[in-house]
């Protein structure tokens, strides 16, 4: 039930800050403003929200192993204050593979941004709603592995740097960090926290492109 209202949740702000994006690109289509860059006869707006669609590789220092990892978050702008939501997901096997061994992050993150007509960089940290499996013991009289599941409040750090293509299209990379404690309800230690850190390569697609000049 937790996580259909948390999935809800996420698609409500993609609706909201979509459409007031729109909405504003209309209201000022061929107009330049002070938050625009003219490429040509070009215009693009400065800072405005994108999707970072991500796949790589992760540290589980848990396991101590390495697992794969994907993440799509869409970044976005209120009061020029930028905010990021999406997915991330760090696996044992391929991230859309059924498997027990998962941390999933359902991420809201605060965060700071430099755009250039060249590059964009960020930095987000910021809580999540983690859940998944991980590995317990193994059974060796039964040949079988145990695993347990979690429901935690995490934290989600990601630093990423994307070089442009062209304004609005771009491929880059980027660290993170998800962090939880999903073993503190079985494992009575000082440090029971959970996740893994590694490093991912991105798409970057930004809706920036907001028309010619001249042109209605």
């Amino acid at each position: 039930m937790a996580r259909k209202i948390i999935y809800k949740f996420f698609i409500a702000v993609l609706f909201a800050v979509t459409v007031k994006d729109v909405t504003a690109q209309h209201l000022h289509f061929n107009q330049p403003t002070i938050e625009d860059t003219v490429i040509g006869n070009k215009i693009y707006r400065q800072f405005a929200n994108y999707l970072l669609i991500s796949y790589g590789v992760g540290f589980n220092f848990r396991q101590h192993n390495s697992e794969q990892a994907g993440s799509v978050f869409y970044t976005f702008r209120l009061k020029k204050q930028p905010f990021r939501v999406g997915y991330s997901v760090v696996s044992r096997y391929f991230v859309l593979s059924r498997t027990l061994q998962k941390i999933n992050d359902m991420v809201f993150a605060v965060g700071k941004r430099v755009e250039t007509p060249q590059a964009n960089f960020s930095l987000f940290a910021g809580l999540s709603y983690s859940y998944g499996t991980y590995f317990f013991y193994h059974e060796p009289s039964m040949d079988v592995d145990f695993y347990r599941a979690f429901k935690k409040p995490g934290l989600y750090l990601e630093l990423e740097l994307t070089k442009k293509i062209f304004y609005d299209i771009g491929i880059g990379a980027s660290l993170f960090g998800t962090f939880n404690n999903g073993y503190a309800e079985y494992f009575k230690e000082v440090n029971h926290f959970y996740g893994a850190v590694g490093m991912k390569v991105n798409l970057y697609f930004s809706g920036a492109y907001r028309g010619e000049i001249g042109l209605h």
